[in-house]
């Protein structure tokens, strides 16, 4: 039975050691080509091995000007990951009871309504803001450059801005369809505030971001955060400035890799110690949100457009995986968690190239991460 056991001990180690070899070499060898092909400054990623950090990778610069190296230190705007962790938080609300999934939206808010249109604004519940089948518009959130004033949350649902956003309205009737609604988000955000009575970003502080360990994160521009944050980049490889957001909830989180990948990780289950949402949620509570079996089903009964849970998107054909992504002008993050193995990747990177970097080394990586053969790699 002993020389059973070492077999397979010997076995298990020499395959996480075949494994740790080829993601040294694929990253190694293909992340300075890809950079210079797509022109990304800086990058890290954090490779998650049954639930905990392997290794960190860290390339490139966090500022071309003074030549400074990404490091543990280096921050990021996590773009559209916002979303995930904006999605703890209403979800702690449902838990306390102090809002219901599936009721309207304007039963809960009284300093924003949704514009008159041909559509039932009834519709609009906390679920359907939640997993983008609400029918409102507003797929990118207004941004407003450094030395514009950032408005209210209700002045940006009601206004666009100048770098791609458009009023919050709704386009579809509320459970029609999948439309992927920034907006919505931001409707959330508004939703927190007026149960709490609180700032969104004081109550996700105390609530989410803390109580997981995420003490290098803020929704709101943190003078101590933003001395790491990165330069951002923009296509050509050019400097970009800072965007501020009235709409922090859809996309104005700013984190490092250490603090992504423990939100990564925290919807995974490790042990009876270590329970999918750490305490801060319950494990069912992450269960519905990291699952497409009742969050996007349509009136037909077919999946919706897109398989996303509550905050997460979520894969129905193999290898499968729940994460996120983001991208704002200078910036493309994402996280994904491969559940068969607990095993998964965090990618953070200060440009606007950075999601065809981010999907190279994905479909690269995919297989030894997730055990499973999904698509070819083109």
């Amino acid at each position: 039975m002993k020389f059973i056991l070492y077999i397979v001990l010997f076995i298990t180690s020499y395959k996480a050691m075949a494994e740790s070899y080829y993601t040294d070499n694929v990253l190694e060898t293909n992340v300075p080509i890809l950079m210079k092909k797509y022109y990304v400054p800086g990058m890290v990623v954090g490779i998650l091995e049954e639930g905990k950090v392997a290794k960190y990778y860290y390339f490139g610069y966090s500022d071309l000007t003074t030549k400074q190296k990404v490091n543990k230190h280096t921050a990021f705007n996590l773009g559209s990951i916002s979303k995930s962790v904006t999605a703890w938080g209403v979800m702690k609300l449902v838990e306390k009871g102090k809002i219901e999934l599936d009721t309207p939206i304007q039963n809960y808010i009284t300093r924003w309504q949704i514009p008159s249109s041909p559509y039932n604004p009834s519709g609009v519940t906390v679920r359907r803001l939640l997993n983008h089948t609400s029918g409102l518009s507003q797929h990118a959130v207004p941004q407003y450059e450094l030395n514009e004033n950032v408005p209210s949350i209700e002045v940006s649902l009601s206004e666009s801005a100048n770098l791609g956003g458009e009023k919050v309205r709704l386009i579809y009737e509320p459970g029609e369809k999948w439309s992927y609604s920034g907006g919505g988000y931001t409707l959330l955000q508004l939703l927190i505030e007026e149960i709490t009575g609180l700032p969104f970003s004081t109550y996700m502080e105390k609530e989410i971001l803390h109580p997981l360990g995420m003490f290098n994160s803020s929704f709101e521009p943190n003078l101590e955060l933003l001395e790491k944050l990165a330069k951002s980049y923009d296509r050509n490889g050019q400097e970009t400035g800072r965007l501020k957001f009235a709409a922090t909830g859809s996309a104005g989180l700013q984190s490092t890799p250490q603090d992504l990948a423990i939100f990564a990780n925290a919807a995974l289950t490790l042990s009876n110690n270590l329970v999918a949402g750490r305490g801060v949620l319950k494990p069912q509570t992450v269960s519905t949100m990291t699952s497409i079996s009742s969050n996007a089903k349509l009136p037909d009964g077919k999946l919706a457009h897109r398989n996303y849970g509550l905050g997460y998107f979520v894969t129905s054909k193999k290898p499968l995986f729940f994460g996120h992504g983001g991208d704002n002008r200078g910036w493309h993050s994402r996280f994904i968690v491969y559940p068969k193995t607990k095993n998964g990747i965090v990618i953070l990177t200060n440009s606007s190239n950075g999601f065809w970097m981010a999907e190279n080394l994905n479909c690269l990586l995919a297989k030894v991460l997730s055990d499973d053969n999904g698509e070819k790699c083109v």
